[in-house]
């Protein structure tokens, strides 16, 4: 049956480049994933609809799209492909009515039409529509049961309700009851508002359509309660005659006794917020709050009265931000506050936000793990992000990664947007902080997405149209599938480390793509020490661990145990480790090296040497040399530190090496020690070498060997951090930094090498023990070591494949440019392999201009594109072994 009905709406649709992708296989659809564009307009209308199809999934997939007018009638052909290749992990489609219409073969349809989107793994449908206005406002966000900002009749701002029936089935009489500010009811409970709805039919419902059935007997906003029908549902949108504008109030905080206001603005904003609290239950009830500003601290009373007696059923209090100082008793607050309500019962909370251009909008509304409409550039609009902690524990670093349209990633992996999170705070995060954090900028609608998210963490997408107007982008929709799915858990390492007397907590993380509530369990041998909260994944130790005395079943110092995160019907489960280490508060840092002799001085900087020793060991029946660098740091500090091996070329000298690898500034900053270790003599050339083969081939020399020796020898007279030496090394010491990750990457945690590679003998006997990460700089016009290879040297790409295909990262690589920065024209890229085993990473640098040498930037010395020193040690300083 399809019901017509008497009023519409004309929407109309325009068009946006279309990002071809992928095909799809007809499979069955209750193994799929499904979602719905609820409003697509066509290509007629003067409301444009540019609809992102987000692939949120991990891996590579293809989409389909059934396309149904406002009737219910299909148009075009069921599961039609929405792209030409596989859309990769994090990339998304764009496109509008006339792209959809070039794809199903249609004309442009009458009314708003509704698109039914397949795929195979997890993604997200968010739609921006264009307003006559020129105002983009997010329209794909629906509600079920209630509707809860229905403009007053005399009100000159319009409300259009959509009535959808997603589903194959009809659907009876729809009724509903309208609701005075008050609470009192308009006109006749259980008023027919449709006589039906076929399967998959839309029907818009206005204002003056419930004038009609109701009465005009209200003058302020009102609520409209439906008799609920499982698979309908709503759209609350308003629309702004003066501007124009659509906006979406179909997000709100409801269905528990305790909801949030999250952006509650003060008097002296010029963003005014009024905060709607609907009593949506059947009993009259009462309400308290307490306002926590942005550090998470509490201004004014907790568990504050909102206001005196009860609320009757169904209706509403409204909070304007001078009502609220009032009933605190406080001054006006610097930033937007989070206001706790608590009551007896449901209830729901709506924001509505004027902004200083006049548009009410719509903020009260966030979401969890990622955001998709962070715009970039190109563009002058801006994005912002608040980190909000609902909890009453600190949150620890929040980690993130951000993909542009393609599915790149931009910037920095895991980079740290927030270093911590207070219990209750939260912070604003701007598009070019965010670009700041993850060390790039990007063009065009970009997602965040979080490694690691807190059960107890939310996120608020907001864009700033002119600087006068905020739109909430948080609410979009998140595909389901039949199918339910187990729990992920997502901690990046399983492995804590704890310095006794530190605080301590943890938390487990965990994300379900059926969107279930997730509740955590733990066991295991010493699971009886710890305390872990089930809602919230966080793991507290029952009695503060020492390390002299262990609690531990082995009774050293490695708490074991395994954490499973279940939604009631599946659940996953993952060991976790945490490694108490004795407080360094009990030990003095060690420098205990002898045969050493301070050096003097100047590097090719011109910088006077200080703090550098040349020091003797002896290894196998030889007098070996090598270099140290300690920093003050060092001397000053209580923790033990990293170790940076860096190796000298062929025919070169430990000595050269520390004069132009530029290390120990930065070891001043971060408080590492440099270690340079001298080559010996090749005896077919007499010239410095490290053995590697190759070349050096004959050689008699062990420097394998050498190098454990000298890394024991320093462990037992220096206070060493060992889950942090690493080693690096330009032309023969890039080769000898591959034999070590080779053949000592129990000890080694990361390489980087500079116009060096693998010799033919250092690639066929290589066998790490575990996941290696490596980095390669090299320039293009490299004849020493040609970027192509030879006889002697395995081609650059070969050393890249094989150590991503070791570490078993994604065959996907993400590209960067580098910019030119010395004024040739000439630049280079940054190439990275992610999502390796253990968190490892592979990334080729390659300058244009850049021949046999070590790049420096800036420097009367030499200048080039980049700075090797420093990339070298942003990049090995972000791994250890405790990965």
């Amino acid at each position: 049956m399809k019901i017509k009905f008497a009023c519409f709406l004309v929407l109309v649709f325009g068009t946006l480049q279309f990002q071809s992708f992928a095909s799809d296989n007809d499979e069955a659809l209750e193994s799929k994933f499904t979602s719905s564009l609820f409003l697509l307009t066509n290509s007629k209308s003067k409301n444009i609809t540019r609809a992102h199809l987000i692939n949120t999934s991990s891996s590579s997939q293809s989409f389909t799209g059934t396309l149904y007018n406002q009737t219910g009638s299909l148009l075009g052909i069921e599961h039609t492909p929405l792209h030409d290749s596989p859309v990769p992990a994090g990339a998304r489609v764009i496109f509008s009515a006339e792209d959809v219409e070039l794809k199903f073969g249609v004309s442009s349809w009458d009314g708003p039409a509704m698109l039914e989107i397949t795929g195979s793994e997890s993604f997200s449908v968010m739609s921006r529509l264009e307003n006559p206005s020129g105002l983009i406002t997010n329209t794909n966000c629906v509600t079920e049961n209630k509707l809860l900002n229905i403009e007053g009749s005399n009100s000159s701002d319009k409300s259009y309700l959509r009535f959808i029936n997603a589903t194959d089935g009809e659907f009876p009489a729809i009724k509903g009851s309208l609701y005075t500010k008050s609470g009192e009811l308009i006109g006749l409970s259980g008023t027919v508002l449709l006589d039906g709805l076929g399967p998959k039919q839309q029907i818009w419902i206005t204002k003056q359509d419930l004038i009609d059935k109701f009465g005009p007997d209200w003058s302020d906003v009102a609520m409209l309660e439906i008799e609920p029908i499982e698979g309908l549902t709503l759209i609350d949108l308003n629309y702004s005659a003066e501007q124009e504008t659509f906006f979406n109030f179909s997000c709100s905080e409801n269905g528990s006794t305790l909801e949030r206001i999250y952006l509650q603005t003060s008097s002296l904003s010029r963003n005014v917020s009024f905060s709607h609290l609907i009593n949506t239950s059947e009993t009259s009830q009462s309400f308290t709050g307490t306002l926590y500003s942005s550090d998470g601290s509490v201004l004014g009373a907790e568990n504050q009265p909102l206001h005196e007696g009860t609320l009757s059923p169904k209706s509403r209090l409204i909070l304007s931000s001078e009502d609220i100082e009032t009933v605190f008793g406080i001054s006006p607050w610097e930033g937007p506050a989070i206001l706790e309500v608590q009551g007896s019962k449901q209830f729901s909370l709506v924001t509505k936000l004027n902004s200083p251009s006049g548009l009410v909008s719509n903020t009260n509304c966030v979401t969890k793990e990622q955001v998709h409409n962070l715009l970039g550039y190109d563009g002058t609009d801006l994005s912002y992000i608040r980190f909000i902690n609902l909890g009453d524990h600190a949150l620890p670093k929040i980690t993130g990664t951000v993909f542009d349209g393609q599915g790149n990633r931009v910037g920095v992996t895991d980079s740290v947007i927030v270093n911590s999170l207070p219990p209750k705070s939260h912070v604003w995060v701007s598009r070019d902080q965010l670009s700041d954090a993850i060390g790039s900028p990007w063009n065009g609608t970009a997602s965040l997405k979080l490694n690691s998210s807190p059960a107890d963490l939310r996120l608020l997408n907001l864009n700033l149209v002119g600087n006068q107007t905020f739109f909430n982008f948080s609410c979009f929709e998140t595909a389901k599938s039949a199918i339910n799915f187990a729990p992920v858990i997502t901690n990046r390492s399983q492995e804590i480390s704890l310095v006794e007397g530190e605080p301590f907590s943890f938390f487990v993380t965990a994300s379900d793509v059926n969107n279930d509530p997730i509740n955590f369990s733990i066991e295991g041998e010493d699971a009886s020490s710890l305390t872990l909260d089930v809602s919230s994944g966080r793991i507290t130790f029952k009695t503060e661990p020492d390390f002299d005395n262990p609690s531990d079943f082995d009774s050293d110092n490695r708490y074991n145990f395994s954490v499973r995160a279940s939604d009631g019907t599946q659940a996953t489960e993952t060991s976790f480790s945490i490694v108490v280490s004795e407080s360094e508060s009990n030990n003095e840092l060690r420098n205990t090296l002898s045969d050493c002799v301070e050096q003097s001085g100047e590097d090719v900087f011109g910088r006077q040497l200080s703090n550098t020793f040349k020091c003797r060991l002896d290894s196998d029946n030889s007098s070996r040399e090598f270099f140290v660098y300690i920093p003050e740091k060092y001397k000053n500090g209580r923790s033990p530190a990293a170790l940076l091996l860096s190796l000298h070329g062929y025919t070169s000298t430990a000595r050269a090496n520390l004069g132009y690898s530029g290390f120990q500034s930065l070891a001043d900053q971060e408080g590492f020690l440099v270690v340079y270790p001298q080559g010996t003599i090749l005896p077919t050339t007499q010239e410095t070498h490290w053995n590697v083969g190759g070349w050096t081939v004959g050689s008699e020399t062990d420097d394998v060997l050498f190098i454990g020796q000298l890394l024991d020898h320093l462990e037992q007279n220096l206070s060493l951090d060992l889950s942090r030496i690493y080693s690096t090394g330009m032309s023969n010491g890039g080769f000898m930094s591959y034999e070590l990750a080779c053949q000592l990457s129990e000890r080694i945690a990361a390489i980087a090498s500079v116009t060096g590679s693998m010799t033919p003998e250092t690639y066929a006997k290589c066998n790490p023990k575990r996941a290696v990460p490596v980095l390669q700089i090299h320039g293009r016009l490299d004849f020493v070591v040609p970027y192509a290879g030879n006889a002697f040297t395995t081609p650059i790409d070969e050393v890249m494949l094989y150590w991503s295909r070791e570490n078993n990262c994604s065959p996907e690589s993400e590209k960067l440019s580098i910019p030119d920065s010395t004024g040739d024209g000439l630049g280079g890229k940054r190439e990275r392999f992610n999502s390796c085993d253990n968190n490892s990473s592979v990334e080729l640098i390659t300058l244009t201009a850049m021949r046999h040498e070590w790049p420096i930037a800036n420097s009367i010395y030499r200048s080039h594109d980049l700075d090797a020193a420093e990339n070298i040690w942003e990049f090995l300083s972000s791994f250890s072994l405790k990965m």
